[in-house]
């Protein structure tokens, strides 16, 4: 017997939290974003759509461990160009998650690069969920994956990717993946 499946209006209101949880901080422009620097283990939310433009994106070398909840809003227009080793909104994400977030319109452009995604270079023991990447540009060398560059023990779960205008490898040798370039160990929900 076929079990019924629900369908999923793609049209659907989507929710927001209206205040932020105990213990998270507010984040509501690009300045929200940038101070994260200053606690990479903290616990933030998303209040509004953040726009990037012209503005400069500091974390693309961070470690970040904390937890960023997108609570359905979305970060457009990042643009990043960085000669770091990881690469990504997050360099690399250790024992973090990123939840409930929509990336719209993100570059990465890589001259030295291993470790290259769009939302983290390489995450390890992390948990992704719920996170939608759309209209992405990476073009570097090394490991390079839509979403993750590396993915080494970390959980995904509802992953999606749309309109990967480009990834593109400036050597022969490399791994290139759609959503993540190389997959050491899957924890898979």
């Amino acid at each position: 017997m076929e079990e019924a499946q629900e369908e999923v209006d793609p049209k659907a209101e989507v929710t927001h939290q209206a205040t932020a949880p105990s213990g998270y901080t507010e984040i509501i422009d690009a300045e929200g974003l940038r101070s994260m620097s200053s606690n990479l283990s903290g616990n933030y939310i998303l209040m509004k759509d953040i726009d990037m433009t012209d503005e400069e994106w500091t974390l693309s070398s961070t470690t970040f461990s904390g937890i960023l909840d997108g609570n359905n809003y979305t970060i457009s227009n990042i643009n990043i160009e960085s000669n770091y080793t990881y690469v990504g909104m997050f360099g690399y994400i250790n024992s973090g998650t990123v939840k409930n977030l929509i990336i719209d319109n993100i570059s990465v452009t890589s001259t030295n690069n291993k470790y290259i995604g769009a939302l983290a270079g390489y995450i390890k023991e992390s948990n992704i969920t719920n996170v939608q990447i759309k209209d992405t540009k990476i073009i570097g060398k090394g490991i390079i994956g839509g979403l993750v560059g590396y993915n080494d023990s970390s959980t995904m779960d509802n992953i999606q990717t749309t309109g990967l205008t480009d990834i593109m490898a400036t050597v022969s040798i490399t791994n290139i993946g759609g959503i993540i370039g190389f997959l050491k160990r899957w924890n898979n929900k």
